[in-house]
C-alpha cells in the first residue's frame, strides 16, 4: 500500500505564515503611502491657503489705501482709545518700517454715500481716520475707524478695541490673523522712498503670516504697492 503525501494539494504552515507576513507588509506599505500622500496633500493645501489668505489681506488693505486722501504720521481725529490716551488722544504713530501702524485719511461719506466737503466750492473733503494696527499679543491685524465729528451727516462710526466694544462703539474690524509682521514703505511723487508718511503718494505693504499645522510651521509673505487716488 502506497502512503499518501502529507498536505497534498494544500499549503504548509510555513507557506501560510510567509503569506501572512507578505500580506501584512504590503498593507503597511500601502497604508504608509496613503498617510504620506494625505499629509503631503494637506501640506500643499495649507501652503496654498495661507498664501491666498495673505494676498487677500494685503489687497484688502491696499483697496482702502488707494481711496485715501493722504497717509498720516499720526491720527488727525481724537481717539480716546489711542495708545497714549487719556493724556494724548493723538498718539497713534506711523513710520516706515517693520511692525509699523498704517494711518489713512479716508474721505467721509454721508448715508447716501455722497462725499462730504468742508467748503462750498467742493475743493476740500472731510476725512475719517482708518488705522491698521498689529496686536502683537494675538498676532492679529485690526482696522480702527475714528469718525470725524465735524463732518455733517458723516456715516462713519468710531470703533473701539474688541475687549471694550459696545453697541455704540463696535469692535475694530479683524483684517487677518496669524500675522508675524507688517512692513510699510512710503514713496513721494518721484517714487523716492521717504521715512515720514506725510505727503507721500504711495504706500507699499508687506504682510508676513505664519501658521503651525501638525507640528510644522508655514510662512507666507505678500507685497503690494498702493497709489493714493484722492490726493
Amino acid at each position: 500500500m502506497r502512503t499518501a503525501t502529507l498536505n497534498q494539494g494544500g499549503f504548509t504552515l510555513l507557506e501560510v505564515l510567509i503569506g501572512v507576513v507578505v500580506s501584512v507588509s504590503l498593507m503597511l506599505v500601502i497604508t504608509n503611502f496613503m498617510v504620506f500622500s494625505l499629509r503631503k496633500g494637506q501640506e500643499e493645501q495649507t501652503k496654498t491657503d495661507i498664501l491666498n489668505n495673505t494676498k487677500l489681506a494685503v489687497e484688502t488693505v491696499a483697496r482702502v489705501a488707494k481711496s485715501a486722501k493722504s497717509v498720516e504720521a499720526a491720527n488727525s481725529q481724537p481717539d480716546s482709545n489711542s495708545p497714549g490716551a487719556p493724556a494724548n488722544l493723538y498718539s497713534w504713530s506711523a513710520v516706515a518700517g517693520s511692525g509699523a501702524t498704517l494711518i489713512l485719511a479716508i474721505p467721509a461719506h454721508d448715508a447716501s454715500n455722497n462725499l462730504i466737503y468742508s467748503d462750498g466750492l467742493h475743493n476740500n473733503l472731510y476725512t475719517n481716520d482708518y488705522i491698521y494696527y498689529l496686536d502683537a499679543s494675538t498676532h492679529r491685524l485690526y482696522r480702527r475707524i475714528i469718525a470725524n465729528q465735524s463732518a455733517p451727516g458723516n456715516a462713519a462710526v468710531t470703533t473701539c478695541p474688541p475687549a471694550i466694544a459696545t453697541p455704540s462703539c463696535p469692535a475694530d474690524a479683524l483684517t487677518v490673523e496669524d500675522v508675524a509682521n507688517l512692513t510699510t514703505s512710503y514713496f513721494d511723487a518721484n517714487n523716492n522712498p521717504v521715512a515720514i508718511p506725510t505727503g507721500t503718494e504711495a504706500v507699499e505693504m508687506t504682510l508676513t503670516q505664519t501658521r503651525s499645522v501638525l507640528g510644522k510651521t508655514y510662512s507666507s509673505s505678500y507685497t503690494t504697492l498702493a497709489s493714493l487716488r484722492n490726493k
